[in-house]
């Protein structure tokens, strides 16, 4: 049975037989780096830890239909359908309201507003700028 040997640098050796003499790397022998061992209640208190911040957050919540935000196809429809129904040009915040109006619920500015000046710059689309913030149904 070996004999291990611990060395000043933090390093350990196994010693062959009963020699307890000091080994060094070029002797031939194994070295490996001494692993300090973890406190016996490191893992529980680990556990404990985890298994409290699981308990505090939040559980998954499943949102309602009020909840969940509307698609960009859905406020793209309600945009278009609000040009329709005007047949002249309206300016950009009238049209975030009316589409409002007409989906019901809250509907970003910034989606309807990058939806107009999308579908404004493509060559088939329902949709025409005709002036700084105005736009109508081709």
């Amino acid at each position: 049975m070996a004999a291990v040997t611990r060395r000043s640098e933090g390093l350990i050796s196994p010693a062959k037989g009963g020699d307890q003499g000091d080994a060094s790397p070029d002797s031939g022998r194994l070295w490996a780096p001494r692993v300090p061992s973890l406190p016996q209640w490191l893992p529980r208190f680990a556990s404990f830890v985890l298994a409290g911040s699981l308990v505090a957050r939040p559980g998954a919540e499943t949102k309602s239909q009020s909840q969940i935000r509307p698609r960009a196809g859905a406020i793209q429809e309600a945009v278009f359908r609000v040009l329709v129904e005007a047949g002249r040009p309206l300016r950009a915040l009238q049209v975030h309201t009316a589409a409002q109006e007409l989906a019901g619920i809250p509907l970003s500015w910034n989606t309807v507003k990058d939806c107009l000046h999308k579908h404004a710059r493509r060559p088939g689309s329902p949709v025409e700028r005709v002036g700084h913030g105005c736009y109508r149904h081709r």
